[in-house]
């Protein structure tokens, strides 16, 4: 009998379009079965967007299948209906983009607002001008239209009902007498506009809550001049809901109530920066010097959790990504941008209202331009080496350099160091927002305020700006009087590149704020909070103020204020362990073995409500390993998992009263001198304190500011005591004589991680700052 020819499986398939299943080889010669979703499942890469999907009818509505993971997934969906297990149908309606989101494995409709106007049909290639939906002067008509408005800002259709925005945080508050508007409406700073039919409004810097400047509660029914503050960029309005109009648009175009409408503004191409418009500008001092690098990608300017949309061409938000300010390629014939990019959106001008197109995913790194003066572009969080460069081929990372402007110089070639070139190498560890009191003494720290791989000599040059404080040699001295809102920039520089950016915010507290309330404040910490002085300098504010805090924890100081600090402590201690650092946990539920803030008030009595303080001082403990092991992958792993127990203990606090406010110290530097180090941990003598701050802490902290910036809204709080600790004259010294043959004395740091009384008091004074400011 003739032996059967073994199958070549490689050739055993036919290649076909679609399918409801498929057979695999897997290595054994044995068929396997498997549907298509389990393979999207298995080829789903985080963050990323599913297939689209094609809308159902009601009686037929099209059946969602979910992605086969937890991680977030999102597909485009077309007009039509949704359903998912039992749940009632999703309704996409028309005239409106819609996606599908996948959250923890369960699907949502999310409106991406109304599809842009149609421009109308040319006659013999030109549509006249004085249409409403034309572009003047323009004669090529297969771009996205422009949306606009005209005088008047507010959709009164789009309001959100039962919400009115605080003027005290700029925040939406539910109220069924009102209705608000739930997007940002941009405005310009220092202008008078017209208001009408307005009940509370919203003025900020940036188009999201944490840039809240300041509010207005005012009942307007006739209209009204208003003018914005300086520095306010958006503004949000709510207004009764028994009015039937609103109103806001220019004072010096106001002729009258107009209704919200939708325009086309003309497509005014974007003029290209010459050294002659720069003298006509600058009156002729000044020449514009571009950069000698070939890269234009700014990684400094990128926007993080976020990608823009190419079929609007704004930002949206989703964690798995960063996207790009506007880049201009107005010069070149063609461009090319490396690695593959996810997303990228074109436009006429450095604006939003310019779109004209985008591409998803392009399957190419050239592009040839098309009229783009300006694109942006989104990518992955874990794409680095970022470049968009001239011409079509794809050649060797070169890092972004700066223009800059030299006085009557031209030609002048700027060469960036070799020290720092990745994106990553240089952080501001600086919250968005810092909560001062006019009355306490505010010092921010340069030597903390810029952390490099290559240490902080490498920032050459430093820029602080804030109208209302002192530049001095190490530090920013803030000064600011009672409910004062302003700016501090940090920037840094390195041979005329400018490296980094960073606005903080400063929002100083009413020194009335509060007074007649009392709050209710729980510190969990280590042994800073273990020390005493920290607690004790606060309840004592406190005790003097009009304002009162009630200090809650099963520990007290020696002048008996409550705490919870216990010297060594760490994260995943109060998480899941019965003792932290030796001493009883209370915090740990013996039936679940997690923290469980629901059992701790019960077993100790206590009680926390709205508006309430819970304070968290830790980190030092569990990054510490990581000046022994210099291990940058074991400080990742260690972030990651104290970022979860964050959460969960987070979590766990909210569980109680969802209004709880929470404080999360950004862990303080370590000394400045390494003698501190070396003289504190006398039995070891292989600690680096560098490696500690700049793989360990450096990595705790970007991932805080990640993890925590944005959610304001939820009442959860940055505490920046990393920036404003003086970490070489207010840390713990004793008189040493210089080595064993020079018996002269000098101050010496003999603790790298506990501050002096002076260091734990400037601690304190932020806690203070935060708890009076919201009162």
């Amino acid at each position: 009998m003739a032996q059967k020819k073994e199958i070549d499986w490689k050739d055993a398939f036919d290649v076909v379009d679609n399918f409801s299943h498929i057979i695999v080889d897997n290595g054994t010669q044995k068929g396997k079965k498997i549907t298509k979703d389990q393979v999207k499942a298995i080829l789903a890469i985080e963050g990323a967007q599913l297939e689209s999907l094609q809308g159902g009818t009601t009686v037929e509505p099209t059946l969602l299948v979910a992605p086969g993971t937890l991680e977030y997934r999102w597909s485009k969906a077309s007009p039509g209906e949704y359903k998912f297990g039992s749940e009632p149908n999703m309704v996409a309606t028309t005239g409106s983009e819609w996606i599908i989101e996948w959250i923890g494995g369960v699907p949502s409709l999310k409106d991406m607002g109304e599809l842009p106007i149609a421009p109308p049909t040319p006659v013999n290639g030109v549509v006249a001008i004085g249409n409403k939906n034309a572009v003047p002067g323009e004669e090529v008509y297969n771009k996205t239209a422009l949306k606009s408005h005209g005088k008047n800002y507010v959709d009164y259709t789009a309001l959100k009902d039962e919400f009115y925005v605080n003027d005290e945080t700029g925040e939406l508050s539910p109220n069924s007498s009102y209705k608000a508007t739930e997007k940002f409406i941009e405005i310009k700073p220092s202008t008078a506009y017209m208001l009408d039919k307005v009940v509370r409004l919203a003025y900020y810097s940036a188009p999201n809550v944490e840039s809240f400047i300041s509010g207005i509660f005012q009942e307007i029914n006739t209209p009204t001049e208003k003018t914005s503050p300086a520095g306010a960029k958006y503004i949000r309005l709510s207004g009764s809901s028994s009015f039937s109009e609103m109103y806001l648009g220019l004072a010096s175009e106001y002729t009258g109530f107009v209704p919200y409408e939708k325009v086309l503004e003309p497509d005014v191409k974007a003029q290209a920066i010459t050294n002659e418009l720069k003298d006509e500008i600058l009156g002729g001092t000044a020449k514009l010097v571009k950069s000698t690098g070939k890269n234009r990608i700014n990684p400094q300017t990128f926007t993080p959790e976020h990608f823009v949309n190419a079929i609007t061409g704004v930002l949206d938000f989703n964690k798995n990504y960063k996207a790009s300010d506007f880049i201009y390629v107005g010069d070149l014939v063609d461009y090319t941008i490396s690695p593959l990019i996810r997303h990228i959106a074109k436009y006429s001008e450095a604006n939003e209202a310019s779109f004209i197109s985008g591409v998803e995913n392009p399957s190419s790194n050239t592009v040839i331009r098309d009229g783009e003066n300006y694109v942006r572009l989104s990518f992955l969080n874990t794409d680095y080496w970022l470049q968009l460069e001239s011409g079509n081929v794809v050649t060797s990372f070169e890092p972004y350099r700066d223009a800059v402007l030299l006085e009557n110089k031209d030609n002048i070639q700027i060469e960036l160091p070799t020290g720092i070139k990745k994106e990553n190498e240089l952080l501001v560890p600086a919250v968005g927002t810092v909560y001062v009191l006019p009355s306490l003494p505010y010092f921010l720290y340069f030597k903390n305020a810029f952390i490099s791989d290559y240490g902080f000599e490498d920032i050459k040059i430093f820029d602080a700006h804030c109208n209302s404080g002192r530049f001095m040699s190490k530090k920013f001295k803030l000064m600011l009087n009672s409910g004062d809102i302003d700016e501090l920039f940090l920037r840094g520089y390195q041979y005329g590149n400018q490296l980094v950016n960073k606005r903080i915010l400063i929002r100083t507290a009413n020194i009335t704020s509060g007074d007649g309330i009392t709050r209710k404040v729980l510190f969990l910490g280590d042994s800073t909070i273990y020390h005493a002085v920290i607690v004790d300098h606060f309840k004592e504010y406190f005790d003097a103020n009009g304002m009162k805090v009630e200090m809650l924890g099963v520990r007290q100081t020696p002048s008996g204020t409550k705490h919870e600090g216990r010297s060594g402590a760490k994260i995943k201690e109060y998480f899941q362990e019965p003792t932290a650092a030796g001493i009883s946990n209370p915090f740990l539920n013996p039936g679940s073995s997690r923290f469980d803030f629901t059992y701790y008030l019960g077993a100790t009595g206590q009680t926390m409500g709205a508006n309430d303080w819970f304070m968290f001082q830790l980190g030092i403990n569990d990054l510490y390993p990581i000046a022994d092991s210099r291990n940058i992958t074991q400080a990742r792993n260690l972030v990651k998992e104290m970022i979860e127990q964050l959460n969960y203990i987070i979590d766990s606090v909210k569980t109680v009263n969802a209004d709880i406010r929470i404080g999360i110290s950004m862990t303080i530097p370590p000394a400045a001198e390494q003698d501190a180090t070396a003289i504190l941990l006398s039995s070891g003598g292989i600690q680096n304190k560098s490696a500690y701050e700049k793989m360990g802490l450096k990595t705790w902290w970007s991932e805080l500011l990640r993890e925590f910036e944005s959610r304001v809204s939820e009442k959860i709080y940055l505490v920046p005591s990393n920036l404003f600790l003086d970490t070489e004259n207010n840390f713990q010294t004793s008189d040493l004589p210089i080595d064993n043959y020079n018996t002269n004395l000098v101050k010496t740091q003999i603790d790298d991680v506990h501050p002096s009384t002076a260091g734990y008091k400037q601690m304190s004074d932020l806690y203070i700052g935060i708890v009076k400011y919201f009162g």
